[in-house]
């Protein structure tokens, strides 16, 4: 049976994600795009349904705006969803700004396999590496 304890949690993520500079369209970011569409057009609040790709209202919708959110309108072709991880403990290594951390390395896949079988897969690097 699913459960939807775990909801609150996707949804914070995914909208993290597609609010933050990791999602860059065009030669701008989508968040900041979104933010000057909304100034234009006057709309303090507004809606994207990432499922339908609506948005309210129209007047801030982008050509960035709907080429970020279509991706999340192919959920319904996901028939699988991991995150395979292949550690390499002989190259761990100690953090230089906090003592005792130790800082795994690993390359992190995520791999969706869709209604038809194919394999996509996204390469993740160690968190440690981004900064």
């Amino acid at each position: 049976m699913p459960s939807y304890k775990k909801l609150k949690g996707l949804a914070h993520n995914v909208v993290h994600h597609f609010l933050s500079l990791l999602n860059y369209v065009q030669g701008q970011y989508v968040v900041e795009d979104l933010f000057q569409s909304a100034r234009r057009a006057r709309a303090t609040h507004v809606t994207i349904d990432l499922l339908t790709g609506i948005v309210e209202p129209e007047a801030v919708r982008t050509f960035r705006l709907d080429t970020a959110a279509e991706s999340a309108r192919n959920i319904a072709v996901i028939r699988s969803f991991m995150i395979e991880m292949d550690f390499r403990f002989e190259q761990t290594r100690e953090s230089e700004n906090v003592p005792g951390l130790e800082l795994p390395a690993y390359e992190a896949r995520g791999v969706i396999v869709d209604n038809r079988g194919v394999r996509h897969v996204g390469v993740v690097p160690e968190w440690w590496r981004y900064g």
